[in-house]
């Protein structure tokens, strides 16, 4: 369940994991948005506060009950995951994020156009937030259109 106005209503989520109760929360503390939610051998993740889930991890060989989350407050992609019988596991939530350039090598004339074209992208495994691109164009660069 999620409310959005101190408690005075709530509207019901709809987790990755089906009707398995859930048994443990974490909220990132850098971005209020992600949130992590675990029950028994599931672990799911939200970006956009309970709006959509991604599974990150699920435990098909044992029944693990994850009574308890933690994100290291230094780096939250760290999450701590408490099991009952278990003990503490570390799970690294990171992207594999890649970016790459077509551009030209070939000197441009003075007043003549050009383009640079600059991909970024995510291999994966799990969702990126928060992503920013720095592109730095030569110097003296004038009219530049971008489109993302």
């Amino acid at each position: 369940m999620k409310s959005t106005d101190g408690g005075q209503t709530w509207t019901q989520l709809t987790l990755p994991m089906g009707e398995w109760w859930t048994l443990s929360l974490a909220i990132d503390p850098w971005n209020p948005n992600i949130v992590y939610t675990g029950d028994i051998g599931h672990i799911a993740r939200s970006v956009d506060a309970g709006a959509s889930w991604q599974l990150l991890s699920s435990v098909t060989d044992r029944r693990w009950i994850i009574n308890q989350l933690a994100l290291d407050p230094q780096h939250s992609h760290r999450l701590y995951v408490g099991t009952e019988g278990h003990g503490v596991k570390e799970i690294s939530v990171q992207p594999d994020l890649r970016i790459a350039a077509d551009v030209s090598d070939i000197p441009v004339a003075y007043g003549t156009a050009s383009s640079y074209s600059y991909r970024i992208t995510n291999a994966g495994p799990f969702d990126a937030t928060n992503v920013r691109a720095r592109i730095e164009l030569p110097a003296g660069v004038t009219n530049v259109q971008a489109a993302g």
